[in-house]
C-alpha cells in the first residue's frame, strides 16, 4: 500500500560492531535488514514503522519448483532469508523448521551420495523424501546437531526430494546463506 510521502527523521543509527555486539564488538553483528521511517501525510507524523526487508524467495522455495541436481558434484549457495514455509511442507526433523528450499535428484545408477551443508550461516536441517510433493515418503532426516555432512544410499531411477529448512529452535529460524553440496561417494577399490 502507498504510505504517501515519507521522510527520514531521527538521529543517525550507530552500526558499529561495538553498538551491535557485546563490549568487544562480537556477537550480534549481521547485515541490517530494516529501515526506520517516520511517516507523514495521511498517517500520524509520530508513528514509527520498522519495515522488514527480506530478499525475494529463492526460485526453489516450493516443492513443485525444486532445483534439479544434474551431474555430481553439485553446489548451490542460495540466500534462504526470503524463503517461506508452505502449509503443505512436510516436517523435516523438527516441527519448528522454517524457510524451506527444495532440490531433486534422480541418480542414473545405484550408489552413495554425500550431502554437505558445511559453511552455511544458519542451522540447516535436511529431509530426504521419495514420491511426489502431495504424497512424500520420508527416507531420512538429517539434523544439524548430528553433523553438517551425511551419506545416503541411492537407487537408480528413483527421484529423491531434498527439503532444506532452518531449525528455528536452534537459531531463530531466519534463514541465511546456505551452502548445499552433493557429491558421489566413490567406493573403495
Amino acid at each position: 500500500s502507498d504510505l504517501g510521502p515519507v521522510q527520514a527523521t531521527g538521529a543517525p543509527f550507530d552500526c558499529s560492531a561495538r553498538a551491535l555486539g557485546n563490549a568487544n564488538g562480537a556477537g550480534l553483528v549481521q547485515a541490517l535488514d530494516f529501515v526506520h521511517l517516520n511517516t507523514v501525510g495521511d498517517v500520524a507524523t509520530t508513528a514509527q514503522q520498522f519495515i522488514g526487508i527480506a530478499p525475494p524467495a529463492p526460485s526453489n522455495d516450493d516443492c513443485s519448483t525444486p532445483t534439479v541436481i544434474g551431474a555430481l558434484p553439485f553446489t548451490d549457495q542460495p540466500n534462504t532469508a526470503g524463503a517461506t514455509t508452505a502449509p503443505t511442507d512436510p516436517t523435516t526433523c523438527f516441527v519448528s523448521d522454517t524457510k524451506s528450499v527444495w532440490y531433486s535428484y534422480t541418480p542414473s545408477s545405484d550408489g552413495t551420495i554425500q550431502v554437505d551443508t558445511t559453511g552455511s550461516s544458519y542451522a540447516p536441517e535436511v529431509g530426504i523424501f521419495t514420491g511426489g510433493c502431495d504424497s512424500v515418503t520420508s527416507v531420512e532426516c538429517h539434523s544439524y546437531y548430528s553433523s553438517s555432512q551425511f551419506r545416503l544410499p541411492v537407487s537408480a531411477g528413483v527421484p529423491y526430494l531434498f527439503e532444506v529448512t532452518d531449525c528455528s529452535y536452534c537459531d531463530g529460524g531466519n534463514g541465511g546463506l546456505l551452502q548445499f553440496t552433493v557429491t558421489a561417494v566413490v567406493p573403495p577399490p
